[in-house]
């Protein structure tokens, strides 16, 4: 894992050309489903459902209650 991580190229993080540089990596079974509830948050607020700061609050205790249950924050 440390190997995989060392050797990831923010520039291209891809197998295909992209138009931004960066990458994410980590390795929880949660964060899959945490980054849908976060879109979600986001897209609510984007179409006008909720606020900005809802979206971000919400994102924000979704985080830490995977963070708490799964034992990742101490």
């Amino acid at each position: 894992m440390q190997s995989a991580i060392n050797s990831a190229d923010v520039n291209a993080a891809t197998k295909e050309p992209v138009p931004y540089s960066g990458i994410q990596y980590v390795a929880i079974p949660q964060f899959q489903a945490l980054g849908t509830q976060v879109g979600q948050y986001l897209a609510g607020a984007i179409s006008g459902q909720t606020t900005v700061d809802q979206a971000l609050k919400q994102a924000q205790d979704a985080a830490q209650k995977v963070a708490k249950e799964g034992g990742y924050q101490k």
